[in-house]
């Protein structure tokens, strides 16, 4: 009696073998390996999706990539998409036309705003992004600063702000630059010239 039960014993042990043997064998076909396979983000040390080439790394900007390029619909803002966009691109890997606006604004103090733009660029932006682009802006595309905000970027703590003017064949230009370091975009404001703040004229 005592051998009956063993060899029964033996046997339902031999066959609850073969069942996990065959369900392993079926999670791996169906996983796309062979048993004693493995699969190509462990052998060759990739890491699935996030690994693509494009994809946000942590010291980009995510509204970066959410964004869409806008294409500048005046020659204003086409000639200054041409003079600042390749120093954004430069410096932050990247830039995005997010907004333009054409219509001229008075603003309190009498100030003309002709037109102004956003842009939105890859890295993400702190206060040091402040004093890179006014010195870029300066080296690379030949700005000059201007009285109305100083010879130097003016830090806040939500803000970077600087004024810097140019002389093209085509116009002149007075501009204000801010970076909102909350909001993560680039804002340029193009002014009238022979204001009282930039004494221009």
């Amino acid at each position: 009696m005592k051998q009956r039960v063993n060899f029964g014993w033996y046997v339902f042990m031999g066959f609850m073998l073969i069942m996990a043997l065959a369900v392993g064998s079926c999670e791996k076909k169906e996983n796309g390996t062979a048993p004693g396979q493995s699969s190509a983000s462990e052998t060759d040390g990739s890491a699935g999706p996030f690994s693509q080439e494009g994809m946000a790394s942590i010291s980009d900007n995510p509204a970066f990539f959410a964004s869409r390029d806008l294409v500048p619909s005046s020659a204003p803002v086409k000639d200054l998409d041409a003079l600042i966009r390749p120093v954004l691109v430069k410096l932050f890997g990247g830039a995005k036309l997010i907004e333009e606006v054409n219509s001229p604004v008075t603003e309190r103090d009498g100030e003309v705003i002709l037109n102004s733009m956003k842009y939105s660029v890859k890295l993400l932006l702190d206060g040091p992004a402040g004093d890179e682009l006014h010195q870029a802006l300066k080296q690379d595309a030949h700005f000059s600063s201007t009285p109305r905000l100083g010879a130097k970027p003016v830090h806040g703590r939500k803000k970077v702000a600087m004024s810097l003017s140019k002389s093209t064949s085509r116009s002149g230009y007075s501009l204000v630059l801010s970076l909102d370091l909350v909001n993560q975009f680039i804002e340029i404001r193009s002014y009238k010239l022979g204001s009282k703040y930039d004494r221009l004229m």
